[in-house]
């Protein structure tokens, strides 16, 4: 309530983790220090300037994001079964393979590595090393933009559309939108879309003129 939607929220079903968080906090021997530094926190951090509530005990958690390779095995494409729509219904086989799964432990490592060199802290990782990998892949799933379904790519073997978003092959058939993204980045996707829309109604208006 306090942190305007910067924190997550208990998932349903989860409620006695408020329980379980309330015991931690009686087994706390500096419960009440710490409940006065943190309330110290929180009110300066409503004074202009101030935007961000330390944490008493110098542990912050990292929450990631990471971008995905094109994987030519993860299509979308028709799906077989009937539709109540008057269009058969897209199907994704979302997958995340090795090569994503080792980008993102890496990363962990150099952060890691990079906080312990200067000094600042280092990571407390809630896996051992041998589980990180599983748990990494455990925890990837769709992060609500399904994008790449028409990319572009000066060769036509290799993606849909060239770089004026123009369907290879086809004349007058134009893709705008992040379908023609090359890979995927973690947010804002409709930004540069709206940029590439931008573009391509400036080109057909310079291409209708001429």
């Amino acid at each position: 309530m306090l942190s305007e939607g910067r924190a997550p929220k208990t998932a349903k079903g989860r409620q006695h983790g408020y329980r379980e968080h309330l015991r931690n906090l009686r087994s706390d021997p500096a419960l009440f220090r710490d409940f006065a530094s943190s309330a110290s926190n929180l009110i300066g951090s409503r004074l202009p300037g101030r935007r961000t509530v330390p944490s008493p005990k110098g542990r912050y958690l990292l929450r990631y994001h990471a971008e995905q390779r094109p994987i030519p095995e993860s299509p979308v494409y028709l799906d077989e079964r009937p539709s109540n729509a008057y269009l058969p219904a897209l199907k994704v086989n979302y997958l995340v393979d090795d090569e994503d799964v080792s980008s993102v432990v890496r990363s962990h490592q150099l952060l890691d590595h990079w906080l312990c060199e200067n000094g600042i802290g280092k990571l407390a990782y809630l896996h051992e090393a041998p589980e990180r990998r599983e748990a990494v892949h455990g925890q990837a799933f769709d992060g609500y933009h399904q994008i790449g379904l028409t990319r572009m790519s000066s060769d036509p073997r290799y993606g849909v559309v060239n770089a004026d978003c123009r369907v290879h092959d086809v004349a007058n058939l134009y893709v705008a939108g992040s379908a023609v993204f090359s890979t995927g980045g973690q947010a804002n996707p409709t930004l540069p879309a709206v940029a590439l829309a931008l573009r391509l109604g400036a080109h057909l208006a310079q291409a209708q003129l001429s």
